[in-house]
């Protein structure tokens, strides 16, 4: 059984990877436009999010990006450009590593190449344990506040109570497995330097999580990449400035048509 996923559009395809705790649904603001740009758009959920229930205990990164590949089988689809965001980047790291076939270029939205820290990975194992104990309100108290912009906690509550409602709705068992296997995950920087693709990193210049200072390093290793960085907008770009958002996407998806 494959991912169950979204689609939108049609044309060159694009894939969207949501990032933690969230599912296909963050893109929501997204796809609709970028497929009215002329591009077929498919975000799938990730293992134990959204109405993907399928999860082990620890989902990890490269089995989710096997997953992917084998949702691309299914749909026929021989290589797509890719778009992960934070847990979605790391996905899309483990794609680029086993099966870089199926990526045609890249877009790196507040992600992370490198691997957690010790303290980083001990606060992912702490946050599960209070998952295991306390449930999913857990991540509205723990997390929501740095993933967000300041300007966006300040002006927009209409999407600050969405999200705290779609953080309660999150399986705190696939939460766990998914911190799980992002705790464990290698360092990809070495893959990162050694490709080809063109690649467009976004980032929101308030991400209090993977911040700019990483994003240009990311951008510094790869040799056919630039930086974006969108304002007023922290470590969900996409939804909490989606107009320039989709703006930088679609001018990246239309470069490499122009390109090829």
């Amino acid at each position: 059984m494959t991912y169950p996923y979204i689609e939108t559009g049609s044309g060159p395809d694009v894939v969207l990877l949501h990032a933690f705790p969230l599912s296909s649904s963050m893109w929501e603001k997204n796809a609709r436009v970028i497929a009215e740009a002329g591009f077929r758009v498919i975000a799938p959920d990730l293992p134990g999010f959204g109405k993907n229930r399928l999860y082990n205990d620890t989902s990890g990164m490269d089995d989710m990006a096997l997953g992917i590949k084998e949702l691309l089988d299914s749909l026929g689809i021989g290589n797509a450009v890719f778009a992960g965001l934070s847990m979605g980047g790391y996905v899309l790291f483990s794609l680029l590593k086993q099966f870089p076939q199926y990526i045609s270029a890249m877009v790196l939205c507040d992600t992370t190449a490198g691997s957690d820290t010790e303290e980083r990975r001990q606060g992912r194992y702490e946050l599960i344990e209070r998952l295991e104990e306390e449930g999913s309100d857990v991540l509205v108290e723990t997390m929501l506040h740095n993933l967000l912009s300041t300007h966006t906690l300040r002006n927009n509550v209409d999407l600050a109570e969405r999200l705290v409602e779609d953080f309660r709705g999150c399986d705190p068992k696939a939460a766990a497995a998914a911190l799980r296997g992002m705790a464990l995950r290698p360092d990809s920087r070495d893959v990162l330097s050694e490709t080809d693709l063109s690649t467009l990193f976004i980032f929101g210049e308030d991400d209090k999580l993977t911040g700019l200072e990483g994003a240009r390093e990311m951008n510094d290793l790869v040799r056919r990449s630039r930086l974006e960085v969108i304002p007023e907008a922290g470590h969900y770009s996409n939804i909490e400035n989606p107009e320039v958002f989709n703006r930088l996407m679609i001018g990246f998806l239309n470069s490499l048509a122009i390109s090829t």
